[in-house]
């Protein structure tokens, strides 16, 4: 794939605009470096939110585990987490840390690692899994676990 093209799918990924909805005074490589300025600095976190076939949920939970050292292993994966939602329990929320976003959608996407994944965990998807990226834009902490946050200390 050219860099030029790569630039346009992550555009328009990224942008969420398909070729035929880009305004014509808009240049989708502008908002694609725009978006990825911003985030060079910062590591980038993968969402996935994904919905399994009721009964499934134990079994898909085993098949993660073994999956996780395919992430873990892979370029540019700093963290894997998989949370599970307590008022919807066959919905799960896949939290993968990454370097940078071609980390991700290039190199992980194109490897026998992401294939590896789909194969244990792909066939307990109810619907292909729901993913986004996203950058930290607010953050706070507890100052004191003990007392809360600092403004709940006041």
């Amino acid at each position: 794939m050219l860099h030029r093209d790569k630039i346009y799918l992550h555009a328009r990924h990224y942008c969420h605009m398909g070729p035929e909805t880009v305004p014509p005074d808009v240049d989708p490589r502008a908002c694609f470096w725009t978006i990825t300025r911003s985030l060079e600095a910062a590591m980038i976190k993968e969402l996935a939110e994904i919905d399994i076939r009721a009964g499934c949920e134990l079994a898909f939970e085993k098949a993660a585990v073994e999956a996780r050292d395919l992430f873990l292993g892979s370029k540019g994966c700093i963290a894997f987490r998989l949370h599970r939602s307590m008022e919807q329990p066959s919905r799960y929320r896949l939290f993968v840390e990454w370097e940078t976003i071609d980390d991700h959608m290039i190199e992980f996407r194109n490897s026998e690692a992401f294939l590896g994944w789909r194969r244990l965990c792909g066939p307990y998807f109810q619907s292909p899994p729901r993913v986004e990226h996203l950058m930290i834009v607010v953050e706070g902490h507890s100052e004191d676990p003990q007392t809360g946050s600092a403004i709940a200390s006041r």
